[in-house]
């Protein structure tokens, strides 16, 4: 997509949303039943509901400017423009902060980290091909 003779197209990035090997995670009073696996980095960087799947389709990198739109909802801690904290990851997700849904966060965190992305991805071509 060039818009005066810049080309955006480099700047969005697919997201893809799984529950391959994930039962959902209560936090607060909301479920999320499925991870967000960012297209940038290739990595599970959040969890969403059904709204998230309808609607987060990509997310926008812009590596030259050091700046991601998830930057401070992402929970991929590995990612280079992570700037996401606990409290931020709670707050855009309309969940009032608490030390127990803070503590849900962080195990969340290391679920999503050693989370099986490739395995997902195998499961997922083999499911669609006929």
């Amino acid at each position: 997509m060039k818009f005066f003779n810049y080309d955006f197209e480099k700047y969005f990035h697919p997201v893809w949303w799984t529950n391959y090997k994930f039962r959902g995670r209560w936090i607060g009073d909301r479920f999320f039943p499925l991870i967000g696996i960012c297209g940038y980095t290739r990595r599970a960087f959040t969890v969403g509901d059904f709204w998230s799947f309808f609607f987060i389709r990509d997310l926008i990198v812009m590596e030259d400017k050091n700046r991601c739109e998830e930057e401070k909802r992402c929970l991929n801690k590995d990612c280079p423009l992570n700037k996401t904290s606990i409290s931020s990851f709670l707050k855009s997700k309309r969940i009032p902060y608490s030390k127990e849904d803070a503590e849900k966060v962080k195990r969340l965190i290391i679920f999503l980290k050693k989370y099986p992305v490739n395995e997902a991805f195998l499961k997922r071509d083999e499911t669609h091909q006929h």
